[in-house]
């Protein structure tokens, strides 16, 4: 879900390049770690007013971004 995130603006470069550098570092790590239902551990990076989901799946060799939301803070 991407609904949240901007259009544009600065913002919005932010949280692209954040996503193209996950490409070049599949190992970073975030912010802080949440849970899916099945237990897998999902990292979330906050960038300015938005939180960014993600976990790499090293088998597949794929970052899978599954969610950008405003933080709880705006």
């Amino acid at each position: 879900m991407v609904e949240a995130a901007p259009r544009k603006g600065r913002q919005r470069t932010q949280l692209l390049k954040f996503i193209r550098n996950l490409g070049v570092n599949p190992f970073q790590k975030g912010d802080y770690q949440n849970h899916d239902g099945v237990g897998c551990a999902l990292e979330v990076k906050i960038i300015g007013a938005h939180a960014v989901t993600f976990w790499a799946d090293h088998a597949a060799k794929e970052i899978k971004v599954i969610h950008v939301q405003l933080t709880d803070g705006v």
